[in-house]
């Protein structure tokens, strides 16, 4: 996946998982009222339609939307998968 692929991809789980239907891409996820639950469904569902399993806490390293599409992108970032 791209990074404009990605951030196309993104941008709605965030509008759906934040509630708010215009988000830019250097909005912050807490400063848009989100919170580590909301952070939990962000990164299900980014695993989900992307395929790549992130640890929610990137949302603490990376808060910026601009930022995840580095990390859901192919070229960027290792697959996380089995952090668990």
């Amino acid at each position: 996946m791209t990074k404009t692929s990605a951030a196309q991809v993104l941008l709605p789980i965030w509008q759906r998982v934040l509630r708010r239907p215009s988000i830019d891409a250097n909005d912050k996820f807490f400063s848009l009222g989100g919170n580590p639950s909301s952070a939990g469904r962000l990164f299900f569902e980014i695993a989900e339609v992307c395929g790549r399993d992130l640890p929610p806490v990137l949302i603490y390293l990376a808060p910026r939307r601009r930022l995840n599409t580095f990390q859901v992108s192919d070229h960027t970032g290792p697959n996380y998968s089995g952090w668990r």
